[in-house]
C-alpha cells in the first residue's frame, strides 16, 4: 500500500506544482478548484 500513497503524493505534487493557491495545513490539502495543463478541473480535497 506504500507505493499507492508514492503515487498518489506523485500526482498531486504535479498538480500542486501549477496551482500555487492550494496550501497543505495540518497534513489536509486545501484550496479550491485547479485546472491542470490539459484544461481538467480538480477538486482540492477538505
Amino acid at each position: 500500500m506504500k507505493t499507492g500513497f508514492i503515487l498518489i503524493f506523485a500526482f498531486f505534487g504535479a498538480v500542486l506544482a501549477t496551482a500555487p493557491r492550494v496550501t497543505i495545513k495540518n497534513g489536509i490539502l486545501e484550496g479550491s478548484i485547479m485546472q491542470s495543463r490539459k484544461g481538467r478541473d480538480f477538486i482540492a480535497f477538505k
